[in-house]
């Protein structure tokens, strides 16, 4: 009867650890994120690298 409830209550535990863990995982970055963030690597970062090669190339 203990063995019965400590396999239990281990089974239980289990899948509570498991639903913690996919808590837990980090999560990418949406889809208009990953627009919003290529939008602006044109705008602000591809810019700066052409200003800057050609600031060395002068």
């Amino acid at each position: 009867m203990q063995d019965d409830i400590n396999q239990e209550v281990l089974s239980e535990l289990k899948s509570m650890n498991e639903r913690i863990k996919k808590l837990e995982r980090e999560k990418g970055l949406s889809a208009p994120m990953k627009i919003l963030a290529l939008i602006l690597g044109f705008m602000i970062i591809g810019p700066l690298a052409v200003s800057f090669i050609g600031l060395l190339f002068n």
